[in-house]
C-alpha cells in the first residue's frame, strides 16, 4: 500500500493477467517479478506483464501518442507516463515496444548491464557492450554526478562491441532508474540500420 499508486495500478493489471490466463494453475508470483526486465520475455510471468500493459496503455491509443513527440526523450516518456498513469519504467518499455524510431532502453547497476530492450527497428548485430564507457552520460548518472541528461550525441561504441562502431554517433539519453541503478534511452541513426 505504500507504493506508488501507478506501480500499485501495474501490480492490479499483472494479477488481472494471471486471473485472465492462468486461471487454476498453481504458481507464486513475487512482487519483484512484476515488471522486471531482467528475467527475459518468457514464462507466465511476462505474459501477465504483457497483459497489464496492454490494458493500461492500449496500442491503438499509445501509439499516436508516442508519435506525436518529436523525438525519443525521458521528457516524452514521462508525458505518456502522466497521460495513462503508469510508472515511468513501464511506459518505456511499451515506448520502445511501440515507438517509430529505432531506439534501445538499458538499465545498468554499478557492475553491470542488468537488462535491455530494443524495438524490432534494430538489427541483432547491434548488441550492447556489457559494461558502461566513461565517456557516456549514464556514469555520471551512475555515480550521482548529475540526476540526469539532456539527449546528446554520442559515438555508438561507447554502447556496443561490434566492429565498426566508431563509425557510427547515436542520442544518448541517461536519467536515475530504480535504486542505484541508471537508465539510458538511446536512438540510432537511420544509417546504422542497413
Amino acid at each position: 500500500m505504500r507504493s506508488d499508486p501507478r506501480r500499485r495500478r501495474f501490480s492490479i493489471a499483472h494479477e488481472l493477467g494471471h486471473w485472465q490466463h492462468h486461471r487454476g494453475r498453481s504458481s507464486v508470483c513475487r512482487a519483484s517479478e512484476i515488471g522486471s526486465v531482467s528475467q527475459g520475455g518468457a514464462g507466465i510471468e511476462r505474459q501477465a506483464d504483457n497483459y497489464a500493459a496492454d490494458l493500461l496503455m492500449p496500442a491503438y491509443l499509445f501509439r499516436p501518442f508516442a508519435a506525436a513527440h518529436r523525438r525519443p526523450s525521458f521528457e516524452a516518456i514521462d508525458a505518456l507516463a502522466a497521460a495513462f498513469s503508469t510508472s515511468r519504467l513501464a511506459t518505456a518499455l511499451r515506448f520502445i515496444d511501440h515507438s517509430p524510431w529505432p531506439c534501445m532502453i538499458f538499465c545498468h547497476g554499478q557492475n553491470e548491464r542488468r537488462w535491455f530492450r530494443r524495438n524490432g527497428g534494430i538489427p541483432d548485430q547491434w548488441f550492447p557492450r556489457d559494461d558502461l564507457d566513461p565517456e557516456s552520460d549514464a556514469m555520471d548518472v551512475l555515480y550521482g554526478k548529475i540526476d540526469g541528461s539532456r539527449p546528446t550525441i554520442i559515438g555508438a561504441d561507447a554502447w556496443f562491441d561490434r566492429r565498426g562502431a566508431d563509425r557510427f554517433e547515436l542520442t544518448e539519453e541517461c536519467v536515475k532508474g530504480f535504486g542505484n541503478d541508471v537508465l539510458a534511452l538511446l536512438t540510432l541513426k537511420d544509417q546504422m540500420l542497413d
